[in-house]
């Protein structure tokens, strides 16, 4: 399944705001002509546009003009801010005419009102006035994004006050329209204001109101289910209510009281459905997302498996092939001294294969098990037998072992051969990746806690391998091969051990000098 690129999707959500922005002011300009043309030829339908309802005043079809030019044009034109000035003069002045009860002579300047008994002939209404200010306002203030509030409120002010008109004009209510902001405003003057706020918003496509209602995700998918119920429908179904009351077919009680159930019973089945539409999208992708997982997992096992055979093959192969090689010479050889050398060797590499598969065993027991017998262990002496038992490795070395040991005795709760095995995994290699002639040590300290330090003077590890070194077969240097290492396992082990036994390992090491393991055990009882 091909996905959407993100840069084409927003650059198609920008085209079709930008083209809708076009529209109104296209339809602004194209009204606007309609109604002067009426207005100049003396033909009032031209100037009402709806049969049977107030027309549009000359002033406001000037204004209508001038704003769909300036929506048309925006900032990028030398000519939009004239244009913006314009449609603020033309709503200020006449604002200041009911503000200050003064007749500026602007109202008839240019064409004389088809009616002359109305209080203010040829005047607009208040609320075209401030409508036309606010419009000048929002066009003067765009693309300044400190004001981009501004840009945002001013425009939705004009639609939800000329969306109010429009409502009175519909279900007949004269108070929507003919009282203080409402006052003698035309029914396609509040259908172009209704346009040309939306106009704007359009044009403004950095809006979050656009990237919520436009975007490709839950939000938006819901939003644009929802706004046609929330704006549409209970205006029909309160035109249908008024118009059974209207022709005595229904008590104007009893239809308020089916418009609230209606809207309850719209609105509860629009929520159920889009929950229902969340709920099982959820659930898609619920069960999407748990067989990505269980494929990660897979392949994950996958790779596991690979590196385990990998790594597997490698440690033995060198040991097999050693055999293999000696087998061949002690055959060969009439010497008994070198048949048994040789047979020696042999034994050695058995020995290492029999270790690798200690260690894998080990590994296993430990991954299946959620925590170490709990017996008290004598840390102190288990930590001084580990190291004499290690000893003899040390002086085949030639290295030098310095040993300080907390005098007082600890006691911890845990399983005694498996911290054994842990401590002696971090000699061995300690022992393995320190040069003849170098220095091993090996300090233990006891207070809330019990700390065992093996320090070593060896090759050091790189900042690089310190974060993998306690992965499973992940060894430092893959091509040694002969220096008694198994299968990667040791250090894995032994964090495994320290762990099950609420405890951790520290590492720290410098090319070239050295590293240092500390291990830190929790004591049997508080000191």
């Amino acid at each position: 399944m091909q996905t959407a690129d993100p840069a084409q999707s927003a650059d198609v959500q920008h085209f079709g705001l930008q083209r809708w922005t076009n529209i109104t002011a296209w339809l602004s300009i194209g009204v606007a002509g309609v109604v002067l043309a009426g207005w100049i030829l003396r033909i009032p339908q031209l100037a009402s546009i709806f049969p049977g309802v107030s027309a549009m005043k000359f002033n406001s079809a000037l204004g209508f003009l001038f704003a769909g030019m300036a929506l048309r044009l925006r900032v990028q034109a030398k000519a939009f801010p004239a244009l913006a000035v314009l449609v603020g003069l033309i709503g200020g002045l006449t604002l200041a005419e009911y503000a200050f009860h003064v007749d500026f002579g602007m109202d008839e300047l240019l064409v004389r009102d088809f009616v002359r008994t109305i209080p203010f002939p040829g005047r607009m209404s208040l609320a075209s006035a401030l409508s036309f200010s606010l419009l000048s306002v929002t066009f003067l203030m765009l693309n300044r994004p400190r004001l981009r509030a501004l840009t945002q409120l001013l425009p939705a002010a004009i639609a939800v006050v000329s969306y109010i008109a429009v409502l009175g004009f519909l279900y007949g209510v004269d108070a929507l329209y003919s009282l203080f902001l409402f006052s003698q405003i035309a029914l396609n003057t509040a259908v172009i204001f209704i346009l040309l706020a939306v106009g704007l918003l359009t044009a403004q496509d950095g809006l979050p109101l656009w990237a919520w209602l436009l975007a490709n995700d839950e939000g938006g998918r819901v939003s644009r289910r929802l706004l046609p119920v929330a704006l549409i429908l209970p205006v029909i179904l309160g035109g249908i209510v008024i118009y059974l009351s209207d022709r005595r077919s229904l008590d104007p009680v009893v239809g308020t009281a089916l418009l609230v159930v209606f809207l309850s019973i719209l609105f509860f089945v629009a929520v159920g459905w889009n929950g229902f539409l969340l709920h099982s999208r959820e659930q898609n992708q619920k069960t999407a997302h748990r067989h990505q997982m269980e494929l990660t997992v897979e392949k994950e096992r996958a790779a596991l498996l690979e590196q385990f055979i990998r790594s597997t093959s490698h440690d033995l192969r060198t040991p097999l092939s050693t055999i293999n090689t000696n087998a061949y010479l002690a055959q060969r050889t009439e010497d008994a001294g070198s048949r048994t050398q040789r047979l020696q060797q042999i034994q050695a590499q058995v020995d290492q294969i029999r270790a690798i598969l200690d260690d894998f065993s080990t590994m296993a027991r430990l991954d299946a098990a959620d925590a170490p017998v709990h017996r008290e262990v004598a840390i102190a002496s288990l930590v001084a037998n580990t190291v004499d038992r290690a000893g003899r490795a040390i002086l085949e070395k030639r290295l030098h072992l310095e040993t300080a040991f907390a005098p007082e005795p600890a006691v911890i709760l845990g399983d005694a051969a498996q911290l054994a095995t842990a401590l002696g995994n971090l000699l061995d290699n300690a022992v393995r990746y320190t040069l003849p002639g170098g220095r091993i040590t090996v300090r233990t300290r006891c207070g809330e806690v019990f700390i065992v330090e093996i320090s070593d003077t060896g090759v050091g590890i790189s900042a690089a391998d310190l974060t993998r070194i306690f992965e499973r077969h992940f060894k430092v240097n893959e091509a040694r091969t002969s220096d008694g290492s198994r299968a990667g396992l040791g250090l894995s082990i032994a964090q495994r051990i320290i762990t099950l036994h609420g405890g951790r390992i520290d590492v720290e090491s410098v090319v070239g000098q050295g590293s240092l393991f500390r291990v830190t055990l929790p004591l049997a009882t508080p000191r």
